[in-house]
Order: C-alpha cells, then sequence, then structure tokens
C-alpha cells in the first residue's frame, strides 16, 4: 500500500507561541537587511555600468554606420555587433542606437529635402527625386524603420511640396504678370512705329488687343484693377508720340504752338490753325490723351519741336559756313579754274579762226567766247547771291569778259589795219566800217551781238591793246599764243598725272618750258609759280590715286594725317604708307600739301564708303551662306528677312503655289522655312490675326497651317513658328490662327462667304466677349489657367501654353477638347529626347523638352554632324546619350544600352562592337542641357553621378575650369562643306545641261563607234 508521508508547514513567523528575545535575533535581522541593501545597491550600481557602457558604445557611432541596414534582419548593422554585452547593456545599446538612427534620419531627410527643394523648383520634379532618395534610404531595412523612414519623408514631402507649389504659382503668376507687361513694352514700339508710318488703323487694333490681354490679366488678379487703363493710356500715348513725329515735321512756328494746345486741350481747342494732314494724323489718337499722359506728350511735342527748329538752325549755320567756305574757295580758285582756261581755249580758237580765213570760223569762235562768258556770268551771280562781295565780283565778271575780249580783238589786229580797226571800235559809223577787210567787217558785227565789249568802258583797254605798230600787236599776239600752248600742255600734263600717270620726267619738262617762257618774258613770276604748283599738286594726287587702289581707309587716313605733318606724325604709319607719303611731300611745295591732304580725305571716305558696301556684301553672302545650309536662326529677325530676299532670288513667291509644285522646288522651299521663316510670312499671319485686310491671306494660312504641324523625320509634329515664350508667334496667336484657317476652310461653296479679316475679328470678338469669362470659369473651375496647365504638366510648360488654354476655354471650347488640344501641344512642342534634359527633371528616362536636337536642327544630317561634332569633344571615359534602336543592330536591348559608343553616333551599326559586353566599366553618360540665356539655343555638357544625379562636366583649359558649350555656331566648318557641295552640285548639273544642249546643237550620230567615241571610249 502507499506510504503516507506526513506534510510539513513552513511559516514565516512564529504562530501561537512568544519566544524569549535575547537579541541575537536582531543582529541577525540586521546583518540580513544589510546584505540585502548591499547586494541590491550592486546590482543597481552594476546595471548603471552596464548602461552607462551600452549607451557610450552606441554613442561612439558614425552617423553613416547607423544608416547601414543587415539585409538578413532588417536592422541596423551596428545591432549584429553586440557579442560580449551583457544584456543591460545591449538594451541600453539598442535603445541609443535606434534614438539616434531615428534623429539622424529626420536630420538626413530634412537636410535633403531642404537641397532638393532648392534644385528642384517644381513640386513633381521634387517629389520624384525625393521618393527616390527615401527608397534608397530605406534599402535593406524592416518595415518597423522603413515605417520610420517614410512617416517622417512623407510629413516632410508634403509640407515642402505645399511650400514649393506656392512659391512655384507665384513664380508662374510673376512670370506671367512680367510676359503681359514685356509684350505691352514690346508693342508699344510697333504701335509708335505703325503710327508714325501712318499706318492709323494697324495702331489701333494693336492697343485695342494689348487693352484687351490687360484686362484678362487684371481678371485672373495678376494685376490690380485699372491696370488696363493705364496699358491704354500708355499705349495711346506711345501712338500719339507718332503721330506728333509726324505731324510737326514741317510745321510752322505757329502750327507747333496751335498743336501744343490741341494737345493740353485733349483735341478741344487749338485744331483750326492746324493743316488738314496734320489733323489726320492727330485726330484718331488724340481720344487716348488724358490727365496722366497730357504733360509727357506736351513734353516730347516741345523736344520734338525745339529738336526740329534747333535742327533747323543748324542746317541753316552749317549751310551758311558751307556757302562762306566754298564762297572764299572759289575766290581763291576762280581765276585759275575758270578764267584762265577759258582765255588760254579762247586764244587758241581765235588763232586758228583767223588763220583759216573763213568768216564763219571767225564768228564761230566770237559766240563761243561769249558763250563762256555767259556761263561765267551767270556762276558769279549764284556766287553773289551766297556772299561774295561786290568788288569781287565785279572784279570776275570784269576780267571774264576780258578773258573773251582780248582773243577777240588781237584777232581782227591779225587782219591788218590797226588804226582803222582802232577808230570802227570806237565809233563804228558805217564810214569807219568801210574801212577795215571783210573778215574784220565780219567780227564786228558778230562782236556787237554779244556782251563782250563796252565801248564806253573798254575805250582805253582797247586802245591799249592796240598801241604800237603792227609788229608789237603782232608780238602781243604771238605771245598770247605761246602762252596758251604752254597752259594747255601743262594742263594735259597735269591731266595725266591726276589720273594716275605720274612721271617725274614729264613733269620737270613741264617746269622747263614755264621756265623758259618766264625767261623770254611771256609769263610773270606769279604765273610760273602757278603753273608749277599745278603740276605739283596735280603730281602729289596723282600719286595719291595710284596708292590708293591698294590701301585700306585706315591707311589713308594716316598718309592724309602724315603728309599734313610733313613726316613727323608716324604714329601707326606703315611702311608703304610712309614711302607714299614721302613721295608726296618730295614733289608737292608745302604751301600745296593741304590741297593734296584734303584729296586724301576725299578718297579715303570713298574707300571707306566702298568697303562698307564690301563688308555689307560679305555679311549678305557670309548669312545668305547659312541659310542655304538650312542653318539660320529663327529668332533673329535680320535672319528671317535675308530668308525673304534668298527665296525671291531662288524664284519662290511665298503667295504662289506654282513656284514651288515640283517635289524638287517643293523640298527646297519647305527645307528653308523649316529652318528659318521668313519675316512677311510672320508679319502677314500677326495682321490677319488682328484682323488687318491682308493680301493672299488664304495662301499664308495654307503655309501656316503646313508649318504650324509640322513631322520631322523621327515622327513628332513641331510647330515652326517656334514654342513658349520664344515663339516668334505666340502660342495664343498660333491658336488663333488655327481657328481662323479651320474656319474659313470649311465655308460653304454656296453663299456669302466671310473674309479671312472677318473671322479673325469675329473670333476676337467672341474671345473679348463677357460670356468668355464664364466659358472660361466652366472649364478651369476655381484654378487659373496657368494653375489648370501646371496641374496637368508642370510649371515650365505652364508658362507656355496657359495663354492657349484660356484662348481656347475663351472661345466655348468643352474642358475635354482644351485637355485634348494641350495634350496635342504639349506631344507637338515638347519632343521627347534621351539627348536633351532639363536639370530639372530627373535624369535617365525619355524627358519632354523645347529644345529638342529634332526642332533645333530640323536637317538631319546637319544635326548628326552636331552630336558627333559634341562627342568627339568630350573626354575619356565619357559619352554622350543616345538610343540605338535594338532593330537596327539585331542586339538584345541591354546591350545596346550598354558602354560607349565606339564611332560615329550616327553610325548605329558600325558603332556597335565588343565593347559593349564583358566586364568593361561603363562610361559616364553626358546629356545636353539648354542653356536659355544665349541668342539662339546653346548646350552645356552634363554627366550623370553614381547618386543618377546630373552634374555640369567641368573641364581644364589652361589649368582654369571650362564648363564647355555648344552651338549652331560651331557647325560653321560643316555649314561650308555643305556650302560647297551644293555649289559643287549645282555647277555639274550646269555643266551637264551645257554638254546636253551642245550636244543637241551637233548633227546625231548614227553609229554605235561614232556614240562611243563622243562618250570618250577608247
Amino acid at each position: 500500500m502507499p506510504v503516507i508521508r506526513e506534510t510539513r508547514k513552513i511559516f514565516s513567523q512564529p504562530i501561537g507561541v512568544r519566544s524569549f528575545d535575547t537579541g541575537e535575533q536582531n543582529v541577525g535581522n540586521a546583518i540580513s537587511r544589510f546584505a540585502d541593501r548591499a547586494g541590491q545597491e550592486f546590482y543597481q550600481q552594476a546595471q548603471i555600468n552596464a548602461e552607462k557602457f551600452g549607451a557610450e558604445a552606441a554613442q561612439s557611432l558614425s552617423g553613416e554606420e547607423l544608416k547601414s541596414f543587415d539585409p538578413e534582419t532588417g536592422k541596423p548593422e551596428v545591432l549584429s555587433s553586440m557579442d560580449g554585452m551583457g544584456s543591460i547593456a545591449s538594451s541600453a545599446f539598442e535603445q541609443v542606437v535606434e534614438r539616434r538612427l531615428v534623429d539622424t534620419i529626420d536630420k538626413d531627410i530634412r537636410l535633403k529635402s531642404a537641397e532638393l527643394a532648392i534644385k528642384y523648383e517644381d513640386p513633381v520634379q521634387y517629389q520624384n527625386m525625393f521618393e527616390s532618395f527615401l527608397g534608397s534610404m530605406s534599402k535593406g531595412a524592416n518595415d518597423r524603420f522603413k515605417n520610420v523612414i517614410m512617416d517622417s519623408g512623407s510629413y516632410i514631402m508634403k509640407s515642402t511640396k505645399i511650400k514649393l507649389a506656392d512659391v512655384a504659382r507665384t513664380k508662374a503668376r510673376a512670370a506671367a504678370a512680367a510676359n503681359v507687361s514685356t509684350t505691352n513694352d514690346e508693342y508699344a514700339e510697333t504701335i509708335f512705329d505703325q503710327a508714325a508710318s501712318g499706318n492709323i488703323n494697324g495702331a489701333e487694333l494693336m492697343i485695342r488687343e494689348r487693352v484687351k490681354a490687360s484686362q484678362e490679366a487684371v481678371g485672373a488678379q495678376l494685376y490690380k484693377p485699372g491696370y488696363e487703363d493705364k496699358v491704354r493710356s500708355e499705349l495711346g500715348a506711345q501712338a500719339m508720340s507718332g503721330a506728333i513725329q509726324v505731324a510737326l515735321q514741317k510745321a510752322t512756328p505757329i502750327q507747333q504752338a496751335s498743336m501744343r494746345v490741341y494737345i493740353g486741350s485733349q483735341g478741344k481747342v487749338g485744331g483750326d490753325l492746324l493743316s488738314k494732314k496734320q489733323l489726320e494724323v492727330l485726330e484718331p489718337f488724340i481720344g487716348y490723351v488724358d490727365r496722366s499722359n497730357t504733360s509727357a506728350l506736351l513734353a516730347q511735342a516741345n523736344v520734338v519741336s525745339s529738336n526740329l527748329n534747333a535742327v533747323t538752325a543748324a542746317k541753316v549755320a552749317e549751310q551758311e559756313a558751307r556757302a562762306k567756305a566754298r564762297i572764299l574757295d572759289f575766290s581763291i580758285q576762280y581765276a585759275e579754274t575758270s578764267i584762265a582756261p577759258d582765255r588760254f581755249g579762247n586764244v587758241v580758237a581765235a588763232t586758228e579762226a583767223w588763220t583759216s580765213g573763213v568768216p564763219e570760223a571767225i564768228a564761230g569762235s566770237i559766240s563761243a567766247a561769249s558763250k563762256a562768258y555767259e556761263a561765267n556770268v551767270l556762276e558769279l551771280q549764284d556766287a553773289r547771291l551766297s556772299g561774295l562781295g561786290q568788288d569781287e565780283y565785279n572784279a570776275f565778271i570784269q576780267d571774264s569778259r576780258r578773258a573773251g575780249l582780248d582773243p577777240v580783238i588781237f584777232g581782227m589786229a591779225s587782219d591788218g589795219n590797226i588804226e582803222a580797226l582802232k577808230t570802227a571800235l570806237f565809233n563804228p559809223t558805217p564810214e569807219n566800217i568801210s574801212r577795215l577787210s571783210p573778215n574784220q567787217v565780219s567780227a564786228i558785227g558778230a562782236l556787237t551781238k554779244t556782251r563782250l565789249y563796252d565801248p564806253t568802258e573798254d575805250r582805253n583797254y582797247v586802245s591799249t591793246l592796240l598801241s604800237g605798230t603792227q609788229n608789237a600787236v603782232q608780238d602781243r599776239i604771238d605771245k598770247n599764243m605761246r602762252n596758251a600752248n604752254l597752259f594747255v600742255e601743262v594742263e594735259d600734263v597735269s591731266t595725266q598725272f591726276f589720273n594716275g600717270a605720274y612721271n617725274l620726267e614729264a613733269l620737270l619738262s613741264a617746269e622747263e618750258k614755264a621756265n623758259t617762257a618766264l625767261t623770254s618774258g611771256d609769263i610773270t613770276d606769279t604765273d610760273y609759280i602757278s603753273l608749277s604748283n599745278g603740276l605739283r599738286s596735280a603730281a602729289g594726287k596723282g600719286i595719291v590715286n595710284i596708292v590708293a587702289g591698294n590701301m585700306s581707309s585706315e591707311e589713308l587716313n594716316s598718309l592724309s594725317v602724315y603728309v599734313l605733318s610733313g613726316g613727323e606724325e608716324k604714329s601707326g604709319v606703315g611702311s608703304h604708307v610712309a614711302t607714299a607719303g614721302d613721295s608726296i611731300l618730295g614733289i608737292v611745295p608745302s604751301d600745296q600739301i593741304s590741297g593734296v591732304s584734303n584729296h586724301v580725305n576725299s578718297v579715303r571716305e570713298k574707300v571707306t564708303r566702298k568697303e562698307a558696301i564690301i563688308e555689307q556684301q560679305r555679311k549678305k553672302q557670309e548669312l545668305q551662306n547659312t541659310l542655304s545650309a538650312n542653318a539660320g536662326n529663327l529668332l533673329d529677325k535680320s535672319h528671317r528677312v535675308a530668308q525673304d530676299e534668298r527665296l525671291e532670288k531662288l524664284g519662290f513667291n511665298i503667295v504662289d503655289p506654282s513656284t514651288y509644285a515640283t517635289k524638287e522646288r517643293s523640298e527646297q522651299f519647305f527645307n528653308a522655312l523649316r529652318s528659318t521663316m521668313p519675316q512677311s510670312i510672320i508679319d502677314n499671319l500677326n495682321a490677319i490675326a488682328i484682323g488687318i485686310e491682308t493680301n493672299n491671306a488664304e495662301s499664308y494660312l495654307q503655309i501656316f497651317a503646313s508649318m504650324q504641324n509640322d513631322p520631322t523625320i523621327e515622327g513628332p509634329f513641331v510647330s515652326r513658328f517656334g514654342s513658349g515664350q520664344g515663339a516668334v508667334i505666340s502660342p495664343k496667336t498660333q491658336a488663333l490662327l488655327q481657328d481662323i484657317f479651320e474656319v474659313y476652310k470649311i465655308q460653304p461653296a454656296s453663299g456669302e462667304e466671310k473674309s479671312v479679316s472677318q473671322i479673325a475679328m469675329t473670333l476676337v470678338e467672341m474671345r473679348n466677349d463677357d460670356k468668355s469669362k464664364l466659358a472660361i470659369k466652366n472649364v478651369f473651375g476655381k484654378m487659373s489657367p496657368n494653375e489648370y496647365v501646371a496641374d496637368a504638366y508642370g510649371d515650365l510648360i505652364a508658362e507656355d501654353l496657359d495663354g492657349v488654354a484660356e484662348y481656347l476655354a475663351g472661345t466655348n471650347r468643352t474642358k475635354e477638347q482644351v485637355d485634348a488640344r494641350l495634350k496635342e501641344l504639349v506631344d507637338q512642342h515638347y519632343l521627347e529626347s534621351r539627348i536633351v534634359v532639363d536639370p530639372r527633371f530627373p535624369a535617365g528616362r525619355l524627358n519632354k523638352t523645347s529644345y529638342a536636337l529634332e526642332k533645333i536642327f530640323p536637317d538631319e544630317k546637319r544635326r548628326n554632324a552636331f552630336k558627333d561634332l559634341i562627342a568627339s569633344k568630350l573626354p575619356k571615359g565619357y559619352r554622350l546619350a543616345t538610343h540605338i534602336a535594338p532593330k537596327e543592330t539585331g542586339l538584345i536591348e541591354n546591350i545596346v544600352e550598354q558602354g560607349p559608343v565606339i564611332g560615329s553616333i550616327t553610325s548605329a551599326t558600325s558603332a556597335i562592337t565588343a565593347a559593349f559586353v564583358g566586364d568593361k566599366p561603363r562610361d559616364k553618360t553626358v546629356y545636353l542641357v539648354p542653356n536659355e540665356n544665349t541668342r539662339g539655343t546653346s548646350y552645356y555638357t552634363y554627366y550623370v553621378d553614381e547618386n543618377n544625379e546630373l552634374r555640369p562636366l567641368i573641364t581644364q583649359v589652361n589649368n582654369e575650369p571650362y564648363l564647355p558649350m555648344f552651338s549652331a555656331r560651331d557647325l560653321a566648318d560643316y555649314d561650308q562643306k555643305t556650302l560647297l557641295t551644293e555649289n559643287q552640285v549645282i555647277k555639274k548639273q550646269v555643266d551637264i545641261n551645257q554638254a546636253l544642249e551642245m550636244h543637241g546643237r551637233t548633227p546625231r550620230e548614227t553609229s554605235f563607234e561614232s556614240i562611243f567615241n563622243y562618250f570618250g571610249g577608247d
């Protein structure tokens, strides 16, 4: 049977029995309590030490060590290295690590958020990059730590996005407001020009257009109410300013004052004293004059009047100064340049006539002398009116008359009967005349029909001429003849010198003949000096004419200064200039140097004009060459104007499709338009858009429809009128033109058709109608057009297309129609590109950009040349981002995307080599980032770093940091080669055409052998 054991009960206190207290128990209890307390204190101190140890160990870790997660546990890797720690130390270590990790995560998230917010202003871009950062930060973490990272990151991301959105909206609104203001400023100058050129209708339409746009800006709360009135006043004042410029031209002082009254009274008074033409110019714009602009317009009228009066006074003063200078020069030169040549010419003519003895010849010589005198009288009368003194006038009249009279008197005297001739001249009675020879009688009859001889004034003078014997008179006649011959010979030599046939021997020979005449008494010292100076001055001017053909205007200026200084001024003077100057100084007397220097300046002015023409032609041809290579710049107006000239020279008439009907002509014409749109097309389309009646409007709209939605080789459609703020025709105007074309195109064949301008005005009025605001609100709700577009496509695109969205909504499009059109425009204008990226977008994906190479370089070959050029300039270890379709290579896609492209970017097949596979490190990928601050699009090179972020590819040039930039200007060599090739093709075609034409003219060969020989057969 089982053994029953007694159960023993133990109590902590005695039950029912009081033992005798001897004190020993108290001692034992005290010892027990002390041991318990000491053990407890020891344990607590050990716990503190363990916690301190764990905490200090956790605090000693770096932030980077904390953020590294163990992929197996999902916890920080440092928590896997607690070997040797007790439970208390381990727990403390883990708590501090986790607390520090959370703090570090929060700090890093905040710092990274701030960094990305600075770099990526667009909230969508910021979110993409921030989420990428959070993903990389939580890589390997368990759910708990992922939640910590994501919770903290989400909160910070949302608050930052709100701030960025607010900033973006503020910037977008500021940009939109600035765009309205900038456009108004640009229109101000155009409106002024329109009014100043008399295009009143155009100026008024532009004012109404901008006032309406300003009203819309006020409605969108971009400006305060009243802004549209301010714009109307300012633009109206610009139009009035242009009208004032026109009306003040040739206005009298009374009309100038009346005009100020008319403007100051805002047209109420002052108009009665203005001419009809002045009122026609001013009346259309007087309604724009108000209190805010009256003072400025009056000030302008005063300034213009003052300037015009000052210009008139200056012109009068200048004319007076020139007249004085001309009269002074006239006084100095007239006797030498007019009277002396006439005298010697008359001597030669009279001598030859009397030698012939023919009465008609004698009468002719007298008539010629009279005509020369009468011409001089007219010239002297003009000089008198211009300021020639009376005494000088009388002296020149007398000298000129006697230059014709002397040869006539000597001619008659050569026929004898000196005394009878004097008597007949002093008293021409029939009896006295009958004593003369027949030729003398005929000569006196011819003389009396002229104003060469005055019997009263010339009695003593003629008596002196005919004094002495017949031989003495004949000696005077012979002397005059010798002097005339000498003068003619010297003049001939001077003319030869001036024309560049300078010869020192000829100069010395002519001077020797003059010296002989001086020695024999035929001429005076003054006559000799005059002849010698004339010869040497002509020689100096001749040297100038010779060397001018090989000198620039700058060198001719140096020559003038060098000669005028007597060879002292040598600064900047080349050796050939000094040689020419020394030659002139060695020949020309010092008192004649100024005349030669003036001649140099006169020649220099001609050379300068010639150089300017040559330079202008060079630039013009250079621009034509650029356009011929389809390398024009759409944003450069001079390129667009030159494109008009080029197309006209090529025989294209923009409004006549028959001039580009063939395939070749059509391709040439539209390729030119794709590269650089002609200015005439832009001007006419803008005129159509504001309702101005335009000739050939349908032709311009047809071109617009074709070029506004032009397909590229790669597939996307682009507008050749540009997009965004840089468009030569704004996106909003393009949308209006597209509507105009669509309405015009679908008009019924029968019934009354509206003109293009009528359709345009109808659409503009529809847009300006009050119902338009309600239609806009129905589409956008509480959002503005900018916010609506930004919500779908981001702020960058919203800046470009908000005006289009507003126009579409305001012309009764539904929300679906607006959305569809916006999507179409985004797809059309913002091409996807693997090469061109916006640094604000994440790298390594297809980017929407308005700077895609397909758009900037419409010509495929030129575009490929641009990519090849950039690829060739990249440093080792970098490659230009590109995409080679797998179907072009036969390789799988992931191989195609590997490694550098060897060889030409454009030679896809040959570029694929073994370098694409294996363990070869991948080169850094380079993208092109547009620089919007240059004239014409330029690109910087950026590369993608290890964090998948774009970084500028900065290189070293001359030990200085350098960020390369590429533009179409870098294709100058390519364009030149293309032009040469094009010219060679044209020349070859011309040669072929000529050969065919020649072949057509030759007799037809009938045998095979003869035909074979004709083509150069052996």
